[in-house]
Parts: C-alpha cells; sequence; structure tokens
C-alpha cells in the first residue's frame, strides 16, 4: 500500500509539472509575440516617418526645379499611394505570420487599430 502511495504522489507531481511547464510555456510565448509585434510596429512607424521626410523632400526638390503643380500633386498622389499600400500589406504580413491560436492575443486588425494600440501601450508606459 504504502509503494502505491508513493507511486500516486510521483504521478501527481509529474502531472502538476507539465501543467505548470505547459502554462509558463504559454505564458512566455506570448509575452514574446507581444513584443515582436510591438517591435515590428515601432520599426514601422519609424519607416513612415521617412515616407513622409521623403514626400516633404519631393515635393520641394520638385517645387525648386519650377516642376508644374499638376506634376507635385501627382508625386504626392504617388506617395500616398505607396504609403497607404505600405500600411496595408505591413500589418496584413504581420498577422499573417502569426499563428492562429494566438490570434485571440492580437489587439490590432489594421493600422488604425495598431496605432491605437501603440498609443495605449505608451499611455500606461507613461502612467496617464
Amino acid at each position: 500500500m504504502e509503494f502505491f502511495l508513493y507511486l500516486l504522489v510521483f504521478v501527481f507531481g509529474y502531472v502538476t509539472h507539465k501543467t505548470f511547464f505547459t502554462y509558463t510555456s504559454t505564458k512566455s510565448a506570448l509575452v514574446l509575440l507581444q513584443n515582436a509585434q510591438v517591435t515590428s510596429l515601432l520599426i514601422l512607424t519609424r519607416c513612415m516617418q521617412n515616407y513622409h521626410y521623403v514626400k516633404s523632400f519631393g515635393v520641394l526638390q520638385l517645387t525648386k526645379k519650377d516642376v508644374i503643380v499638376n506634376e507635385i500633386e501627382n508625386y504626392k498622389k504617388f506617395i500616398d499611394n505607396d504609403i497607404e499600400y505600405f500600411k496595408k500589406s505591413s500589418i496584413s504580413n504581420i498577422l499573417r505570420d502569426t499563428p492562429e491560436y494566438f490570434m485571440p492575443a492580437t489587439q490590432f486588425h489594421d493600422w488604425e487599430s495598431a496605432m491605437a494600440y501603440l498609443d495605449k501601450l505608451n499611455n500606461i508606459r507613461m502612467g496617464h
């Protein structure tokens, strides 16, 4: 009977260990995923800053070369279309690479919700 008790305690300890190991592994994976997504979003916001810089610099250079206003507007539309495509494709690529079982933990689904998520994290970090 004593052997049976030892065996039962061992099995209980083993199952408990596996359960908590799975829980901590899942929690670590979620934290890693969220940190990777936040880092990706921060990189994308830096890219957007560079896009707007390129747009402003291009308009300034075209203005200096006395290009007609219609060409400058076409340039602005071209850059704006490129920016919109970049926003859509970058968020869809992040979401595409996220495993399906982690999708409920993802806090965004498009560019606007991604920027709102970053703003919320920034407000939490700043204590607002």
